[in-house]
Formats: C-alpha cells, sequence, structure tokens
C-alpha cells in the first residue's frame, strides 16, 4: 500500500512537471511573443527566453522537457542500457543539431580594447558541452556492441578539456561583458503610435496657397452648389 502512494505521487509529479509545467511555459511565452511583450516584460519574465534569439524563444520548455525524459528514463522508468543510451543519444544529437545550424542563443558583447565585439560563446560552450553528452552516451552503446576500445576515451577526455576551458574563459570574461541594449531599454513603456484621421473631403475647402485647381474639383464644386 505505502509503495502504491508512493507512486501515485510520482506519477501526479510527472504529470505536473512534465507535461503542464512545459506546456504552460510554452503558452506563456507564444502568447508575449503574439502580442509584442517580448522586451517590454524582460526585467520580469525574462527568466524564460532572454537567452534566446526571438525565433527559438520557446527553446526553454523543450530543453526542460528533455532533460526531464532523460532523467526519467535513467531513474524512474529503467529501460535495457542499450535502448536507453539510443534514446538518449537521440534527444542529445537532435539538441545538438539545432544548437549547430540555429545557434539559439543570443551573442554575448564583450568590450575589447574600447570596442564592444559581439562573441557567439554561449552557442559554442552549449555544442561542446552536448558534444561530451553525446561522447558519454556513445560509449555503453560502443560496449554493448562489442566495439569500443581504449583510445577512444582520448576523445572524450579532449572535449572535455575544450569545454572546461571555454567555461573559464567565460568566467574569466564576465567582467567584459557588455549589458544588451534589449536589456537597457527593457523597462521603456511602448508608446502606441497616435492614427492619422482620414480628412473628409468638403467641396468650400480652400487649396493651400500656389496650388492650383482641378478640373475635377471644379466639376464637383458645379455640382455641390446646384444641388445645394
Amino acid at each position: 500500500m505505502p509503495f502504491q502512494i508512493i507512486q501515485a505521487l510520482s506519477l501526479l509529479y510527472l504529470v505536473l512537471v512534465v507535461i503542464l509545467l512545459p506546456l504552460g511555459l510554452l503558452f506563456w511565452i507564444l502568447r508575449l511573443r503574439k502580442f509584442n511583450l517580448l522586451k517590454q516584460n524582460l526585467a520580469t519574465q525574462g527568466w524564460m527566453y532572454e537567452s534566446y534569439r526571438r525565433r527559438f524563444c520557446v527553446l526553454e520548455p523543450a530543453v526542460m522537457m528533455r532533460k526531464v525524459l532523460s532523467v526519467l528514463l535513467t531513474d524512474l522508468y529503467p529501460l535495457q542500457p542499450l535502448a536507453q543510451a539510443g534514446v538518449n543519444l537521440t534527444f542529445s544529437g537532435v539538441y545538438l543539431f539545432v544548437v549547430v545550424l540555429g545557434r539559439p542563443y543570443r551573442p554575448a558583447k564583450w568590450r575589447v580594447c574600447g570596442k564592444v565585439l559581439p562573441l557567439d560563446l554561449h552557442n559554442i560552450f552549449e555544442a561542446l558541452a552536448t558534444l561530451c553528452v553525446c561522447c558519454l552516451q556513445v560509449v555503453p552503446i560502443l560496449k554493448e556492441t562489442d566495439l569500443y576500445h581504449e583510445y577512444m576515451g582520448i576523445s572524450l577526455v579532449v572535449v572535455i578539456s575544450c569545454t572546461l576551458l571555454l567555461w573559464v574563459i567565460m568566467l574569466a570574461g564576465m567582467s567584459k561583458e557588455v549589458q544588451l541594449e534589449e536589456e537597457m531599454d527593457c523597462t521603456e513603456p511602448v508608446v502606441p503610435k497616435p492614427k492619422k484621421k482620414r480628412e473628409k473631403f468638403v467641396f468650400w475647402h480652400r487649396n493651400k496657397v500656389g496650388e492650383g485647381v482641378t478640373a475635377v474639383e471644379l466639376t464637383v464644386r458645379e455640382r455641390a452648389l446646384t444641388t445645394f
């Protein structure tokens, strides 16, 4: 009986975290984008999308769902080692494909020698980190198929070393990072543009100085005067 209660509570937590929470974040971000409120609400709700470009503003719920599904396949509902590694590798490979081709993260702006340079460090770091995860997930597949050799671990060490080196560089360069323009003016209210009123035609309206009166205007004025 206690085990069934724990299983029911874990199922409820699974529904809330894996299904409802990402879908709620996805709906809210799409709503902000539809009404052009991403920039205006950046200070209060930007934690959901501020790291990404506008067209990839909904990527955070997808990343969250990917991480939770990986944990579920690893701990709560474990599969066979080969199937488990294959599914996780598929998730990581699709995400790596999106990061490399789409470059969803906004570039960081560093002030170097008095110049502000846009550096695409976030996408490079995310690609290297995801590549490390892919290499770790490939190892069980190679061991299950008896294709793993000891020298293959060298490539994994090299990728992890490059990732850690880039991480240290990013930490050391945080003092040189410049605040983005979108973050500086995110609190400014959006002033709606005044709509131009359409002027109605009045036959006794005089033309401006220097303008000639066309034959069409004379005809309209004559008709108006005769019907008055």
